[in-house]
């Protein structure tokens, strides 16, 4: 297994992850964009401590093209009038969605100690982020 391939999967799940935290967190109450950005905050140590597990020196500030595209269809609806502050928390839920998803399929492989922990440990974070995200979703 190459463990800098997949770190690096890790940290782009998290990129975009943090991207659409903090690009949704403007177009919902003061409140909820609070928690939105805290989570993307927590995103940005996320990536910054696979970096250092992984010893991955890219500084890359974006995520993928994919997630540029769903943050450019968002704010086209938003533009139109057809967005709410129900449909960003519900984009950021699927968001975490797909970031739990690749930890989950990362905590499949054969990890170094030190690794696997730093991984667990964000993996139990990320799904812990559902119960918040339900909190300010209704």
């Amino acid at each position: 297994m190459n463990t800098s391939k997949e770190i690096a999967k890790l940290i782009d799940a998290c990129l975009d992850d943090e991207r659409m935290l903090e690009h949704e967190s403007r177009f919902v109450s003061p409140e909820r964009a609070r928690v939105l950005r805290v989570l993307a905050a927590e995103r940005g140590r996320f990536i910054d401590e696979l970096r250092g597990v992984g010893g991955i020196r890219d500084t890359r500030e974006h995520g993928s093209w994919r997630e540029l595209g769903r943050e450019l269809s968002r704010d086209l609806r938003v533009a139109l009038g057809l967005g709410n502050g129900g449909d960003a928390i519900a984009a950021c839920r699927r968001s975490c969605k797909r970031t739990e998803a690749r930890f989950e399929r990362a905590l499949d492989l054969p990890w170094p100690t030190p690794s696997r922990a730093v991984i667990e440990g964000q993996h139990a974070r990320i799904h812990a982020t559902r119960d918040e995200l339900s909190a300010v979703e209704f």
